[in-house]
């Protein structure tokens, strides 16, 4: 029997080597209109069999076409996802810069804020003593 090829997945009909009941019993005149009739049996399944393989052909094309478009198309995701990584990491960096830089700017409101109080009381106190007592310290240089 003959081997399969990636052609031909399944094995043929009919063995490769005759058998006894396959054997051309037609004689004489009955043999050429039978012959004829064979040859174009055969003819019709090539040409049959030629039109399923150029359909199949067309079809693997389209297939490989639509496979290489789908592969440009994951490399393009790819490259737009790895532009939104790096834009998110930079987003990242930029925050806890922003944080740090929040942080010490809180810290100087808070100084800020101690400092004016410090003032108002310091104020405060110096226009408790009145205002006698005051000429009398600006007066000294106090």
């Amino acid at each position: 029997m003959a081997a399969s090829s990636p052609f031909r997945p399944h094995p043929p009909a009919t063995p490769a080597t005759p058998d006894a009941a396959d054997a051309d019993d037609t004689k004489g005149a009955d043999a050429a209109p039978f012959h004829s009739q064979a040859l174009a049996a055969l003819e019709d399944a090539l040409r049959a069999a030629d039109a399923r393989a150029d359909a199949a052909l067309a079809l693997a094309n389209t297939l490989a076409a639509e496979l290489a478009d789908a592969g440009v198309r994951a490399d393009h995701e790819r490259q737009r996802a790895d532009a939104l990584h790096t834009g998110l990491a930079t987003a990242e960096t930029a925050i806890t810069e922003l944080r740090a830089g929040l942080a010490v700017a809180e810290h100087d409101a808070q100084a800020a804020l101690e400092a004016a109080e410090a003032l108002r009381q310091a104020e405060a106190e110096r226009k408790a003593r009145g205002l006698v007592a005051r000429l009398r310290a600006a007066w000294r240089g106090e």
